[in-house]
Order: C-alpha cells, then structure tokens, then sequence
C-alpha cells in the first residue's frame, strides 16, 4: 500500500516542531532570567549583611578601645571631643562613616554591674552596622 501525501501539507510538522521548540525555548528564558534576578538581589543582600557585621564588629573595636581608656586614663575616656555623649551611666557615641563603601557605625556603652566588693566594673558594649544596599 502506497501512502500519498498532499502536496500543500508537507513542512506541515516540521513547522509545529519549530513553534514548540521556540515556545519552550521562550519559557527557558524567562525562567531563567527570573532565576537569575533574584540570585542576584539575594548575593546583594548577603554581601550588605557581612559588610554591616564588619562595621557592628568596628564599632565594638571603637567603644572597647573607650572602655579600656577607663582604666589607664578615665578622663579620656567617653570624651564629647571625641563623639561620645553621656546620660548617667550610659554612654552615646554618634555615627562614624569608614570604608569605601560607605558602611557607618554607632555604640552605645552602658554600666553592666559594679561590683561593690573589688569596685570592678562590667560594661554592656552594643554596636549597630549599617551598610547601604548597592
């Protein structure tokens, strides 16, 4: 038995394997673009947060080098030429801009427990980095 074929329908499936192969090819794409958009927010966001712990963890180094300053010398310390203000036993430092990419930092030092017998003191240093997402 001899198959015959139309003669205006050949191409016919040729033509729609095509089509689908391109609609598949545009959904491809567009997944991964997505993909990628949103790979790149979150490698942002993880880079912006390691960069605001360098700076909590500069803030520190600022008000623990402050705090050391009290017992060699205490009239240094926590010193308003410096940036520092006091309210009681709680010390404010303002923000300090460093780095390139504009990271900033701010300290706040405050008496922990003064311990009556030895007239040692321990201090409560808390630091917030800030970094600017880019």
């Amino acid at each position: 038995m001899k198959v015959s074929f139309i003669q205006n329908e050949r191409g016919n499936v040729l033509l729609c394997a095509v089509c689908t192969i391109f609609v598949v090819s545009l959904i491809a794409a567009n997944v991964l673009l997505n993909c990628t958009a949103r790979y790149n927010q979150a490698s942002n966001q993880v880079r912006s947060w390691n960069e605001a712990l360098y700076a909590a963890e500069s803030g520190a180094d600022i008000a623990y080098n402050e705090v050391r300053k009290i017992a060699s010398n205490p009239a240094s310390a926590f010193g308003a030429s410096n940036g520092w203000a006091t309210s009681g036993t709680t010390y404010t430092s303002g923000t300090t801009t460093f780095g390139t990419n504009g990271l900033r930092t701010s300290q706040t030092v405050d008496l922990f427990y003064s311990d009556p017998t030895s007239g040692n003191a321990w201090y409560r240093i808390r630091s917030k980095g800030i970094s600017p997402l880019q």
